[in-house]
């Protein structure tokens, strides 16, 4: 059975494994992860996402994959890609997504979402003019969020 122990010490080792390969790579495919409970037997899934995809594409794969967790006994899903963020508070929302914003900085995120928890793992990409990487040591946490390729199993506080 897996524990909330093992989905601790799972999320540890997904950040450090992603941070490695982007370091290595200097890029990491999207990608989701799941547990889940199939005829009795714990599953591990990997799905690669490609990288690649519009928005259209996104919407499509997001609702793929919300199908899957909803038929599916899934215990864990981690979502791991590049991305873009926008620093800002809850006053100062705007519709402007984070990859067309002036303001956006690049980021390695890993999702963990349960059945009852939610965050994601963001680490700080600082690339040179020759393209070596900076990144981060620890993901700034966050617990709430907003996008494509979150709320997968319905425990995402998710921001307006």
């Amino acid at each position: 059975m897996i524990t909330n122990e093992n989905i601790i010490e799972f999320k540890k080792r997904m950040d450090d494994t992603v941070r490695d390969i982007f370091i290595k790579n200097k890029y990491v495919e999207p990608m989701i992860v799941i547990f889940a409970i199939v005829d009795g037997e714990e599953k591990q899934i990997i799905m690669p996402l490609g990288v690649a995809f519009n928005n259209l594409d996104k919407d499509s794969i997001s609702a793929i994959i919300k199908e899957i967790c909803s038929t599916m006994n899934v215990i864990y899903l981690s979502f791991v890609s590049e991305g873009w963020s926008v620093e800002s508070d809850s006053n100062n929302m705007t519709n402007i997504v984070p990859s067309e914003s002036k303001d956006r900085k690049e980021i390695i995120m890993v999702t963990h979402e349960t059945q009852h928890t939610s965050e994601i793992h963001m680490f700080d990409v600082i690339r040179d003019d020759e393209n070596n990487l900076v990144i981060s040591d620890n993901p700034i946490i966050v617990n709430e969020y907003k996008g494509k390729f979150c709320d997968f199993l319905g425990s995402t506080p998710i921001l307006n």
